[in-house]
């Protein structure tokens, strides 16, 4: 025998609902089993929902707490830099208004947070795209640890702003540098840029992720 099967899936992202029908012919096996998948899904969720919970209610106070995080892959207690979505001079800077690294073209911007470049309707005061919701907002519910270490100082220009410098290792002494062509390098996997020659700093820089901070090495 054969039978009409009808599924309706719903999807929530930003509190906006959308369902999904889906409609094709099976007979009675295919439904039973149909059946026994999402009972098993259901349940598996049931659990993941009460292990959410758990983890929830003893945030930052428990052993349990403490095993499940330290397992993710991330570096300490910090998430590295993601590929972002425009690499070059001048697209990727830091954005006072938000207090985050911003990726932009000049017609989409992104704004950094920990391991995720958050799409948003501009680079000043905007919300994220495709929803009403303040990009404030969204930053709460990711609540990513993210470096700023050094970072803040990344003007327009690709450049570090007037008058700013930034402290460079090299060969276990610190020296304070201007920057000039910031941008993302595909083969470090993370940001460069050039530094003002004060001897003996050479020219090539790369920001370098610790486990709890980032900063600025020599790029060799």
């Amino acid at each position: 025998m054969t039978a009409v099967i009808t599924l309706i899936a719903t999807t929530t992202i930003f509190a906006s609902a959308y369902y999904r029908i889906l409609t094709f012919n099976g007979d009675i096996n295919d439904a039973n089993r149909i059946r026994d998948l999402t009972a098993t899904m259901t349940a598996q969720t049931e659990q993941l929902n009460k292990t959410v919970a758990a983890l929830q209610s003893a945030e930052g106070s428990s052993d349990l707490y403490a095993v499940y995080f330290n397992s993710m892959p991330q570096y300490g207690s910090y998430t590295p830099i993601a590929t972002p979505p425009f690499q070059n001079v001048r697209q990727i800077y830091w954005s006072s208004s938000y207090n985050k690294l911003v990726s932009s073209n000049g017609n989409q911007t992104f704004i950094w947070y920990g391991n995720v470049w958050l799409p948003v309707t501009n680079d000043t005061n905007g919300k994220v795209t495709g929803t009403n919701m303040s990009v404030s907002d969204a930053m709460n519910l990711l609540k990513q640890n993210y470096y700023t270490d050094h970072l803040t100082n990344i003007g327009r220009n690709g450049a570090t702003t007037p008058g700013a410098t930034v402290p460079v290792d090299f060969q276990s002494q610190t020296y304070y540098v201007t920057l000039s062509n910031v941008h993302w390098d595909t083969n470090a996997n993370t940001l460069v840029a050039i530094a003002v020659w004060r001897n003996p700093i050479p020219a090539s820089v790369k920001y370098e992720m610790t486990p709890y901070s980032g900063k600025w090495v020599t790029n060799f």
